[in-house]
């Protein structure tokens, strides 16, 4: 592969951390919430110096593999609850509505469960899959233990995976990131990086990487496939303030919006500042969630007067900002994710003791709690992405960990369980939707 530094960019989603095997929620940057305390859990801390290491060998990841090249292939996807291999995957038909889910067949545990539960649960072989949208999944590879690893991105061809774990070394701040190849399980490239920083892939096709630290001094840099820095973005951003770490990429790769500490900042991808987003009026401090179009930004904003989050749809124009739903009241102690469906704004919420919840916006742009049968009172419910006028939610168990995907038809309250309990058993560790725009 020819690695080309063009309009590419992109960062791992921010927000509040998914089920996985750091099973409690950790606060939005900038985000402050009387009541989220007691859940949650931080992230490795970096260290000054951060050079990028490649592994000259890269050890792979992966314990099992498919032995295929990505072909074209005009087979349906596989039908609901049948396991196929991933050399069967009908790459075709990847887009909107697939998902990427690590399964394992320990079930999920709460954060102070027995310990013995807890080391079953750190010390399962995972598995790797591509689900379709009927329900059916693709046997793509095996991850041995242990379970301190992250899905963090999916490239914008569908293809390769990134996965992101700690260093081994305890004295030192680390990241370890794994590229996998999905058509065969295995390992593509292997770097480590110094610090703890989160990386994605760059858009719109994965041709790099963008590594974010938000630790202070912030810094955003994107680096090849195999290590070496091409570009480290400015973080002095004029009126926009200074860059906090958290980072939206544009969907062609051309610009990126960066979260800063005063407001939200727009940047080329060859680093050339360009004009802030306008803010809110009052805003303290916004980060930019996904994209709502492809020249509308989603963005969640704190001001000194309100306790949690407000969602906003803020143009790359700079023009006024359009809000979404009100000032949160209480149990909403803040606004995380919205999607617009045929049958209204659905909401993600922040709950206490870090855990999440769906909600539905009213016509006054409030928010009310909106049931999801067999969702057990204070578990979590995550939205992983939305397809055919459905949402696709990953249940968890309060703060800690996953446990079924799901389509939901919030207008028949409707389930069709995709992956895991009761369909599979096991867990749901982590789930990824196809890149992209809802669908």
């Amino acid at each position: 592969m020819i690695l080309q530094a063009g309009p590419e960019s992109t960062a791992e989603g921010w927000g509040w951390t998914r089920p996985g095997t750091a099973w409690a929620a950790v606060v939005l940057l900038g985000l402050s919430v009387v009541g989220l305390a007691g859940c949650s859990s931080s992230t490795p801390g970096s260290q000054a110096g951060r050079t990028t290491v490649a592994s000259s060998a890269p050890t792979s990841l992966a314990t099992s593999t498919s032995g295929s090249t990505a072909p074209t292939t005009t087979v349906p996807p596989a039908a609901h609850g049948v396991e196929a291999a991933g050399s069967a995957v009908p790459w075709s038909e990847v887009g909107p509505g697939w998902f990427l889910a690590v399964w394992g067949p320990a079930p999920a545990v709460q954060p102070g469960s027995n310990s013995q539960d807890v080391q079953a649960f750190e010390q399962q072989t995972t598995t790797l899959y591509l689900v379709d949208p009927l329900g059916g999944r693709y046997n793509i590879t095996s991850l041995p233990p242990p379970q301190n690893r992250t899905l963090s991105d999916w490239s914008g061809d569908g293809r390769r995976a990134l996965f992101s774990a700690p260093g081994t070394d305890p004295n030192v701040a680390q990241t370890v990131v794994t590229e996998i190849d999905l058509a065969t399980g295995r390992t593509l490239h292997q770097l480590t990086l110094a610090g703890g920083v989160s990386v994605s892939y760059t858009r719109p096709l994965g041709l790099a990487l963008l590594v974010a630290d938000s630790v202070s001094p912030a810094s955003l840099t994107r680096i090849g496939l195999d290590g070496t820095q091409q570009l480290a973005y400015p973080t002095a951003l004029g009126r926009a303030g200074t860059f906090d770490g958290t980072v939206l990429p544009g969907l062609d790769g051309t610009d990126l919006v960066l979260g800063s500490t005063d407001g939200l900042a727009r940047v080329g991808n060859d680093g050339t500042r360009l004009d802030p987003l306008t803010t809110p009026a009052g805003s303290s401090h916004c980060n930019p969630v996904r994209w709502w179009t492809p020249t509308v930004v989603l963005a969640s904003c704190n001001s000194t007067d309100q306790p949690g989050p407000q969602l906003w749809l803020l143009p790359v124009s700079g023009g006024a900002p359009t809000m979404v739903a009100a000032t949160p009241v209480s149990p909403d102690l803040g606004d995380l994710d919205a999607w617009a469906l045929g049958a209204g704004t659905y909401v993600l919420a922040a709950g206490g003791c870090g855990s999440v919840y769906l909600a539905k916006l009213n016509p006054d742009r409030t928010t009310s709690p909106f049931p999801v049968p067999g969702v057990a009172s204070g578990d979590s419910v995550w939205v992983e992405g939305t397809h055919d006028n459905r949402l696709a939610l990953q249940a968890s168990l309060g703060c800690g960990g996953g446990q079924s995907l799901f389509w939901f038809d919030p207008v028949g309250s409707t389930e069709t369980v995709l992956l895991g309990p009761p369909l599979n058993g096991g867990a749901v560790v982590r789930v990824l939707a196809y890149p992209g725009l809802p669908g």
